[in-house]
């Protein structure tokens, strides 16, 4: 089946930047090439940003296309958004310079007045740009460029705001985004100096994980700061849960414990109408288990329902829009049978009934968009648990309401977390007392070829043989990073 563009893509990146001597040879050369010797300085800077982000693309995945928009009113000069000021004229004449002289794939956009479907453009590096890039060298041979050698302006803006249209918003700066940029990036100052890898032995898929992609960004919500403000960015976000629990910090290779809140959401709701939902009900209650069942993988199965039930939800405005949300994500979503069979809105009507007559105290909230709300909450917490950690320079990683840290630092992770659950609401003007139970998730309990009286992975001669040439060995990259102090593309076959 032929590739679809505008199924595998991303969205062009206005803040790529290097200022790697290879790399600015490559878009000196490319620049008098294509237009002269002629400088104009907003055409050679768009022409750096823009062979940058192909590249990267290229690296991350060769057949993955850049989506990029054609009309005026995008990639403004004067916005917080574009620290390089990249400029929709001088943009497009390198994006169509690059395309004429075949360096550059490009598939244009397109809109349906009919069915009102409407996609924007798209491109992807063509091997001779490849070549151009790779054997831009002195001794005229190929190689790769390093991939950590092209990064992200450090001026980029790391404070979103989006529109109830979720669109990027402007603001003005006031004390507290101040406060909150420089303790953002504070948090990514230090997670760019540690090691954050993934130990991939014995993993059964091929996948690529740009590991050099550590940046985290705050992005609210609704024109206001009052919604939303979750911690976004850093591939371990990006990485299903079963390579979740595969990563590991530093280069003494600590394998990793999750750690999160259990069901943040249900108990603060139940804390708005003062009831203490893990005090009230038992610290074994399951607010997602509607039905008693006992097959294992069908409990599963009704959880990650209820799960989505409970986000859809509170987030929404009415009954309807629940049912058609739910029954779209779990018909689009479904290939690996993570929900129940349900064949109807009508079907997931009653389910959602189920669930609101189970959790009537706090029903209310359903439909009212509470969701922003709480996960404000969520974020807040989120700051002072990272600010903590800062301060005392130990990486975690947030993962919106939960973290990942070393084995060694579990205990003290679950303190802060729970301290700073009890902190934040104390300042909101909490309801009830509250009970903040925790649950960690570590692969050394269930992993098969791990020896359960030692801490660390054993695996056989053969094992490590026969996965090392796959890339499935941190090794190499601990080597890398010790000797270099960098992080690089892992591609695992």
């Amino acid at each position: 089946m032929p590739l679809n563009p505008y199924d595998n893509s991303r969205p062009f990146d206005v803040h790529k930047w290097s200022e790697y001597p290879q790399l600015l040879d490559v878009q000196k050369h490319l620049y008098s090439e294509l237009f002269g010797e002629t400088i104009n300085k907003k055409r050679m800077k768009n022409l750096r940003v823009v062979i940058l982000d192909l590249y990267k693309n290229y690296l991350e995945d060769p057949e993955q296309y850049v989506a990029y928009h054609r009309g005026h009113d995008y990639y403004k000069e004067k916005s917080r958004y574009n620290q390089l000021h990249i400029a929709i004229r001088p943009l497009l004449a390198v994006i169509d310079v690059l395309i004429e002289n075949e360096y550059v794939e490009g598939v244009d956009g397109f809109f349906d007045r009919i069915s009102g479907r409407s996609r924007i453009a798209r491109i992807r590096a063509l091997p001779k740009l490849i070549t151009f890039l790779e054997h831009c060298r002195e001794d005229n041979t190929q190689r790769p460029i390093p991939a950590h050698f092209i990064c992200r302006h450090p001026d980029e803006e790391v404070i979103i705001l989006k529109d109830a249209d979720k669109k990027l918003k402007e603001y003005e700066d006031t004390d507290e985004t101040i406060r909150m940029r420089k303790e953002l990036r504070d948090y990514n100052a230090l997670l760019e100096k540690t090691f954050i890898d993934i130990d991939l032995i014995g993993y059964p898929e091929s996948i690529r994980i740009d590991t050099t992609n550590k940046r985290v960004r705050r992005i609210f919500n609704n024109g206001s700061f009052e919604q939303g403000g979750r911690f976004y960015g850093g591939w371990w976000q990006n990485v299903k849960k079963d390579l979740r629990e595969r990563i590991i910090m530093d280069e003494t290779e600590k394998p990793t414990i999750e750690i999160d809140y259990k069901a943040l959401h249900i108990n603060l709701l139940y804390n708005r109408e003062g009831i203490d939902y893990f005090g009230t009900y038992g610290q074994d209650a399951d607010p997602y288990l509607v039905r008693d069942i006992t097959d294992d993988s069908e409990r599963d199965i009704w959880r990650n329902f209820y799960k989505l039930v409970l986000l859809v939800c509170i987030n929404c405005d009415s009954l309807v829009s629940a049912k058609r949300a739910i029954w779209s994500k779990i018909r689009s979503d479904d290939e690996n049978n993570k929900y129940p069979e349900l064949r109807s809105q009508r079907q997931i009507g009653e389910a959602i009934k189920e669930f609101e007559e189970l959790h009537e105290p706090i029903a209310r909230h359903f439909y009212s968009g509470v969701g922003l709300e709480l996960q404000r909450l969520d974020s807040i917490i989120a700051e002072k648990v990272i600010k903590h950690f800062v301060s005392e320079r130990i990486p975690i990683l947030c993962m919106h309401d939960s973290f990942i840290c070393t084995t060694r630092d579990s205990n003290h992770l679950e303190e802060v977390i729970q301290s700073a659950m009890m902190e934040t609401l104390n300042e909101m003007g909490e309801h009830c007392p509250i009970t903040p139970l925790t649950k960690t998730r570590d692969r050394r309990v269930t992993e098969e070829r791990v020896d359960p009286d030692n801490p660390f992975y054993i695996f056989s001669i053969e094992d490590i043989i026969e996965e090392y040439n796959a890339n499935g060995s941190c090794s190499p990259r601990i080597k890398q990073w010790r000797e270099q102090r960098i992080q690089t593309i892992i591609n695992y076959n």
